[in-house]
């Protein structure tokens, strides 16, 4: 029996969906930048989404698993927000 028009996705398809978005977003990035992925020297993955096996095998796809960098997932997150911050109370 079909899932009805308004049954929810799968993990998977969001997922899926939700890296498909990312691509995108790379795409327009590097455009906007005027630039290609070999104009890239590094990547810095960091957060949550940095462990997501399909977001890292999008960026190695993309950049090369050579030009990945990995942080501390969590505390960058929280670190660059501190940064944001603090240049907004000036």
């Amino acid at each position: 029996m079909p899932a009805p028009d308004n049954a929810t996705p799968s993990p998977v398809v969001t997922v899926q969906i939700a890296v498909a978005s990312l691509d995108a977003t790379i795409d327009l990035a590097l455009e906007r930048a005027g630039a290609g992925p070999a104009d890239i020297d590094a990547v810095f993955m960091t957060g949550g989404t940095s462990y997501v096996p399909a977001v890292r095998q999008l960026f190695a796809g993309r950049f090369g698993a050579a030009k990945l960098r990995f942080g501390d997932a969590f505390s960058s997150v929280a670190a660059g927000l501190a940064l944001v911050a603090a240049d907004r109370v000036r």
